[in-house]
């Protein structure tokens, strides 16, 4: 996700657990409604929030905060995760979530492609590194039988 030009935004309002978290945290912007409950819960099943996902994680939250979901595999409602930092902002209806959702993407549809994505290319390199990537696959693909 983070390559390709489209922006991503993620609406969450249900459960994004493991490879449902790696797919918000590599989201450009992630909004959450009422029912969203969020978590890395790989820790508990012997592996790694990996393609990134801890390091996602870990700039969003700190690593002291991170430490405490990473390593526990504890879940986080929406309005929690937005006091961490996990997901941009949260809303506390259905129809609030979706209705700011809609005037976002309605709003940037209006802007230049290339800004958007000259931008996005700025913001993304924040993220982790394609080797640290490649670890994350290496540790994840050790604990698979083979």
């Amino acid at each position: 996700l983070r390559h390709l030009p489209t922006i991503f935004i993620a609406e969450i309002n249900g459960r994004a657990a493991g490879s449902g978290n790696e797919f918000v945290v590599q989201c450009d912007m992630s909004f959450a409604g009422p029912d969203a409950l969020i978590s890395a819960p790989e820790v508990t099943s012997g592996g790694l929030a990996g393609n990134g996902g801890a390091q996602y994680v870990v700039r969003a939250l700190g690593m002291q905060k991170a430490a405490e979901y990473l390593l526990t595999g504890s879940p986080v409602t929406g309005a929690q995760a937005d006091q961490l930092g996990w997901v941009t902002r949260a809303f506390d209806s259905q129809a609030k979530l979706r209705n700011h959702v809609d005037d976002l993407a309605t709003r940037m549809a209006l802007l230049d492609p290339g800004a958007l994505n000259i931008t996005k290319v700025a913001i993304r390199a924040w993220g982790p590194s394609e080797d640290q990537i490649q670890q994350d696959l290496a540790s994840t693909l050790r604990f698979l039988p083979t």
